[in-house]
């Protein structure tokens, strides 16, 4: 678990404190482990304001707090709502922008409400990926002129149990919740091309996404991760466990027998097949018929599946989607993540990635009040006090 103390300007988050404290993320029961969480968040928090002194001259204390928390615990619902305007030859304003919004906000309440609740869920999250003005997509439609507009919007869904937690959490620390943030949409943000995939490999499961200028249109889970890959590659030569990672690190630097190299190698590249076919299932009716774009941004949460970005630029991999052309991979890390100034020095490496790309997020919430991103988190409605 990371920690950072950010300060918002305009857009660009100023990092003035981080700190790090390993924590239990599940307890023996399966569910989230409070005390744990709580004693570790405030050892990284403590640790975080302490450094503040440094950068500022007097410890920052914060009051309000943004929470990323793992793309598997978080489910996916995208919805896209349009209105008709009654004036179309009217400038479209903020206020029109965010009834959108809002419609689509009680929508999506509405289709996902009951069967959420049922099973213990509740929305927390969601952006606005694209505007439509008139069958056409627009970056800024304010002011423009239109018969319809629309909005494509994506929110998340969290278990409660997890909800609750981070609350009781939040509260031992002094904290309010201003938002829980899906990491995927953390990773997300920094991508400002008109359209990306974003993949992110843990270990036991993999997120894909597509991405519209920093926000998510959907994203889905297949589950399979990186140590699914090489266990059952390695399973070919008889090796598990513990033993798997050191067969892998031989093979990686070239140490193996060539007859076991070769085995392997056949074993790994069946496996990565079978992994870029999971995440094809996985996207499904998510994108049915559509034209996929090349870009595609790779998170490797496990740190044990380098091959994943070469075996995403194969044949075989682009004979499952259909592109726009040959896919071209490139590998998310800390200096890809603008308008983030790290005034500590420590907050680089894949350790501070998910931290970062939380603190651009947040800096592109905020940047405007009259912003969609900070509308939606104005809008959306999670915390105790409503249940």
């Amino acid at each position: 678990m990371r920690a950072a103390i950010v300060e918002l300007d305009g857009g660009t988050a100023q990092m003035l404190g981080v700190a790090a404290a390993p924590i239990r993320v599940l307890g023996a029961d399966g569910l989230p482990d409070v005390d744990t969480w709580a004693a570790g968040c405030d050892e990284a928090l403590t640790q975080a304001e302490d450094m503040t002194v440094r950068y500022c001259g007097r410890k920052l204390v914060p009051d309000w707090v943004t929470m990323g928390v793992p793309p598997d615990v978080m489910r996916s619902y995208p919805i896209a709502v349009r209105r008709e305007r009654r004036e179309p030859d009217s400038g479209i304003t903020c206020e029109e922008l965010n009834a959108l919004l809002r419609l689509g906000y009680r929508t999506a309440q509405d289709e996902m409400g009951a069967p959420a609740k049922t099973i213990g869920e509740d929305l927390v999250f969601g952006s606005a990926a694209e505007i439509v003005l008139d069958d056409q997509t627009v970056l800024d439609p304010l002011g423009l002129h239109g018969r319809e507009l629309q909005l494509r919007l994506n929110f998340y869904l969290l278990p409660m149990q997890w909800i609750r937690t981070l609350e009781v959490v939040a509260d031992r620390l002094g904290l309010k919740v201003q938002s829980i943030v899906p990491q995927q949409a953390a990773y997300a943000s920094p991508l400002l091309d008109p359209s990306s995939l974003l993949i992110v490999i843990d270990a036991d499961h993999t997120t894909v996404g597509l991405v519209r200028r920093g926000r998510l249109e959907w994203s889905v889970s297949a589950p399979t991760g990186a140590a699914d890959v090489t266990s059952l590659a390695a399973r070919n030569l008889n090796v598990q466990g513990k033993q798997v990672e050191a067969l892998m690190s031989a093979y990686r630097a070239g140490k193996l027998q060539q007859d076991v190299e070769l085995q392997l190698a056949r074993g790994f590249w069946t496996e990565l097949k079978r992994w870029m076919l999971a995440l094809t299932e996985a996207i499904g009716d998510s994108a049915r018929g559509a034209t996929f774009p090349h870009r595609i941004f790779v998170v490797d949460s496990s740190r044990n599946l380098p091959e994943a970005g070469p075996s995403l630029e194969t044949p075989y991999w682009e004979g499952l989607l259909h592109f726009e052309r040959c896919p071209e991979v490139v590998s998310l890390d800390t200096s890809t993540i603008r308008n983030v100034l790290d005034l500590t020095a420590r907050a680089n490496g894949p350790d501070y990635l998910s931290i970062r790309s939380l603190a651009h997020l947040v800096a592109q919430v905020y940047a405007s009040e009259e912003s969609l991103d900070c509308a939606m988190v104005d809008t959306i409605r999670w915390r105790s006090a409503r249940a």
